[in-house]
């Protein structure tokens, strides 16, 4: 495996001298589901903004349902 570096350009100049024989590709469906719109709600415990999932009133912090455990 050739681990040298090069520059972007001399790389599409490889890609685009091979004509094809390096990569390929082809036309795909792609289903994107429909997303409804984000509601930005500020929290009544400590007054910071949050992503509304429903109704909620406090953000997931102040409800203790953390993202993430230091």
């Amino acid at each position: 495996m050739n681990e040298a570096k090069i520059s972007h350009e001399d790389a599409i100049n490889e890609l685009l001298k091979e004509d094809g024989g390096v990569y390929s590709w082809y036309f795909i469906d792609l289903r994107v589901p429909i997303r409804s719109k984000k509601k930005i709600a500020i929290c009544s415990a400590c007054g910071e903004s949050f992503v509304q999932d429903e109704n909620e009133i406090i953000c997931k912090w102040c409800n203790d349902q953390k993202f993430y455990n230091f």
